[in-house]
C-alpha cells in the first residue's frame, strides 16, 4: 500500500489538497468512497495537472519575454551575449525565483 501525505493547516500552503478534495466536496449525491480519494491524488493525476500547468505558465511567460527582447536593442544584445534564448532564460526562472 503506498502512502501519500499532504501537509494542510495554517500558514501551509495547500493548492493541491484543495483542489483534489474540490470535485469530491462539491459531490452532495454521493458519500466519496476510499478508492476515489485515493484516485484524486494518485501521482499519474497531480503530475498531469502539475504539468499542464507548467506548460501555460511556460508558455505565457516565454511569450511576454520574448516580445520584449524584439522590441528592445539593449535587451535583446544582452540576451545575445549573456542569456542565448528566450526559452532557456525562461526554463531557468524557477531556480532563481526561489
Amino acid at each position: 500500500m503506498r502512502r501519500h501525505s499532504y501537509l494542510v493547516g495554517l500558514n501551509e500552503e495547500c493548492h493541491t489538497a484543495q483542489s483534489r478534495f474540490l470535485a469530491l466536496l462539491q459531490n452532495t449525491t454521493d458519500t466519496s468512497t476510499l478508492a476515489q480519494i485515493e484516485t484524486a491524488f494518485s501521482v499519474e493525476s497531480v503530475s498531469k495537472e502539475f504539468f499542464a500547468e507548467y506548460l501555460r505558465l511556460f508558455e505565457a511567460t516565454e511569450s511576454a519575454l520574448s516580445a520584449l527582447v524584439k522590441k528592445d536593442k539593449t535587451l535583446q544584445a544582452d540576451f545575445e551575449a549573456k542569456h542565448g534564448n528566450t526559452s532557456d532564460f525562461t526554463e531557468k526562472l524557477d531556480g532563481v525565483s526561489r
